[in-house]
């Protein structure tokens, strides 16, 4: 399964209970610093004469009696002050409310405390919105035992009576066996060695109690769900959020899971699990849950067993991780170096630093140069076809690729008339990236290129970064055709009609899934589109974008709607009456993204918006431009506001906007190079 939470994944972020939230929210979701403070009704919080119990003091501060049998997590209300700012991103306690709609009873038992504090995180998962599980038991069921992380071990004994006990009065029951929580929470403080035999006990103990819990059902009617709402903080530290996820029993037979968020055969994502509960009961979900319900896929792909298959793709997951630093980064220094060539070669700056000779040769060796840098960045997912052990092999193979594609487009058509080397590259790159999305997506599971450890592990589709590529390949292959294939006749309408598929196939839920992508697609055909008329954006046509862009949004929500039914509909749907906040929480999103890259981040969008500017200045050299290359002079400028609105419509648009210029310098370099080499 893979964990997506509300919460910076960046693996140093403390274990605020926002996985356990998620599973109770259907929806990506915040935790709290108290997230783990739920008591039985009847449990005293101080001793002396100030004792106090948790159901007198959940009375006294919310006016509401606990039921003697209940549950009160008492950090649900920072949870949901945590989570109001976004009406679309998180409803905590949506599970429990859905169930009590549906007539059905929800409890809880167990816990992972520690010897100095208690931690009872999965009354989360089924606490209703005013902070109550009905029926709970989570104190004693521990035992003293020093050797073990955190001091205590689970009586397995205890937790089995009170949930066969607790099964009888309820129609679902979360039991939390506690000791693989306490091992990956106290782990920190304990030597390796030792963490190792912990947690393999503890292991085996869950084993064991999930084997006797399988015991207690009737399979053939009920289910039975073995999950791991979050990855052990070393994972974390690793960028490694994908934990066990097992279902048997009901509409469940021998295989991998799947669901429709991942369309990948051993892949679900923890917002699943709502949707799949409520399945269970033959009951629907409201429209803003993200997730969808688990089926099984059947056997591993290929020649591997069941367990082979899934220890390849974890491990394939970690080397990834490993191996996108040392390839990106490399590639970024490259693109630094060649941008800062590039700048000292404009005539207003080299004249003063070298001679008009060496400009010339340096702007001449810029051009097959930017060309191979213009190749680069698919070889990223290109990669992900392979399986490989460390960072060598991406390495080699993404520059022998680049080197190959890039040299062999510029030489074979160097001296040839039709279509420029920059705009073939940019028409291959795109087509490479619509025939895999086409097929499954399957270049995108591990791609190196991305800004998050879990890029190739969302839901399927596109990451932002990879969105970005495709817009911005696809539209410089079709500025590179040429003023008459975009300014006349039947082509500058297949023109079109290219843009608009490059954008559904981003955005549609059974291909590329990435809603704010395709609005930000949309955007960027249509200002190329209106660009390249002979009026340019003067009177109805700049209104005619903005309308263009949102009837076409519309009309994907109502293809996913009817055809699809995915996430890209439903966050759209369930933001429609919250715009201020969804707005203020991709805002907010946005700027915690780009904090650890703050200066770049802001150079970039102040760089964007001032080049955007100054296309449309009166009496810029621009103006001229607009008349005698209007093909690419218009894609720049279509480039320059998508990325702007990828910016706004994503809440990692900064990715975005990245990965759109990071295509867009090589065709500018080797746009305004190409004079200086012909006559210099």
């Amino acid at each position: 399964m893979l964990t997506h939470t509300a919460e910076r994944e960046n693996g140093k972020e403390p274990d605020l209970g926002a996985d356990y939230v998620t599973l109770g929210a259907g929806l990506k979701a915040r935790g709290s610093q108290n997230a783990s403070l739920s008591f039985d009704s009847v449990e005293t919080l101080s001793g002396g004469s100030a004792a106090i119990t948790a159901g007198q003091y959940y009375r006294d501060s919310s006016g509401v009696d606990l039921p003697a049998a209940g549950t009160a997590c008492l950090g649900f209300p920072d949870i949901k002050v945590n989570n109001a700012s976004s009406r679309s991103e998180a409803d905590p306690g949506l599970l429990a409310s859905l169930l009590g709609e549906a007539g059905k009873t929800a409890a809880v038992t167990g816990n992972e405390d520690g010897f100095r504090h208690p931690v009872r995180l999965a009354p989360l998962i089924v606490c209703g919105p005013k902070g109550v599980v009905g029926l709970g038991r989570v104190a004693g069921l521990t035992l003293p035992a020093p050797m073990e992380p955190g001091g205590l071990r689970t009586d397995m004994l205890s937790l089995a009576s009170q949930s066969r006990l607790l099964l009888n009065r309820s129609d679902l029951l979360v039991i939390d066996t506690g000791d693989t929580g306490r091992a990956g929470r106290e782990g920190a403080n304990m030597a390796d060695a030792a963490l190792k035999a912990a947690r393999a006990a503890a292991l085996k103990r869950a084993d064991a109690f999930a084997a006797a819990a399988a015991g207690w059902l009737d399979l053939d009617s009920s289910l039975l769900v073995v999950v791991s709402p979050g990855a052990p903080m070393e994972n974390r530290l690793k960028g490694d959020y994908a934990t066990p996820f097992i279902a048997a029993g009901k509409g469940f037979g021998k295989g991998l899971l799947t669901s429709s968020s991942t369309r990948r055969p051993g892949y679900v994502n923890n917002v699943d699990f709502l949707p799949t509960v409520m399945d269970f009961f033959g009951k629907g979900v409201p429209s803003s849950v993200v997730g969808s319900s688990m089926a099984t896929a059947g056997a591993a792909p290929g020649s591997k067993g069941t367990m082979a298959y899934l220890q390849s793709l974890d491990r394939q997951y970690t080397v990834t991780r490993t191996a996108k630093w040392p390839v990106v980064l490399g590639f970024l220094i490259g693109m630094g170096i060649f941008l800062l060539l590039a700048l000292a070669s404009i005539p207003r700056f080299s004249r003063r630093v070298m001679s008009e000779q060496w400009r010339s040769r340096i702007a001449g060796a810029l051009r097959p140069v930017s060309i191979v840098l213009l190749a680069a960045p698919v070889s990223f997912l290109l990669v992900s076809a392979f399986s490989y052990s460390n960072w060598v092999f991406p390495l080699l193979f993404c520059s022998l690729y680049t080197l190959v594609v890039g040299l062999g487009a510029y030489f074979l058509t160097r001296g040839r008339d039709g279509v420029n080397p920059a705009a073939r590259v940019c028409l291959f790159s795109a087509a490479v990236m619509s025939v895999d999305l086409l097929f499954g997506g399957r270049l995108l599971i591990f791609p190196l290129l991305g800004s998050s450890a879990q890029d190739g592990a969302r839901f399927f589709g596109q990451s932002n970064a990879i969105a970005g590529l495709m817009i911005a390949y696809a539209l410089w292959g079709v500025a590179g055709l040429g003023e008459k294939a975009v300014k006349r006749g039947p082509a500058r309408w297949a023109v079109l009609v290219a843009l608009a598929f490059i954008a559904f196939i981003v955005g549609f839920g059974s291909l590329g899934a990435n809603f704010g992508a395709f609005i930000a697609a949309a955007a960027t055909g249509v200002i190329f589109f209106f660009g390249t008329t002979e009026k340019g954006f003067r009177g109805w046509r700049v209104p005619a974008i903005v309308l263009g862009t949102a009837a076409a949004t519309v009309a994907m929500v109502a293809i996913d709607g009817l055809f699809v039914h995915t996430h890209a509909g439903h966050a759209l749907a369930a933001g429609s009456g919250q715009d201020i906040s969804l707005v203020g929480r991709k805002l907010a999103i946005l700027f915690g993204q780009i904090k650890s890259i703050l200066f770049l981040a802001i150079l970039m969008i102040v760089v964007v918006v001032a080049f955007a500017l100054w296309m449309k200045r009166p009496g810029s050299m621009w103006r001229e431009r607009w008349k005698t290359d209007t093909a690419w002079t218009a894609g720049l400028f279509a480039i320059l506001l998508g990325s702007i609105v990828a910016l706004v419509f994503n809440d990692t648009g900064i990715a975005m906007m990245g990965s759109m210029v990071m295509v867009t310098v090589p065709v500018l370099v080797y746009h305004f190079t190409e004079p200086l080499k012909e006559s210099p």
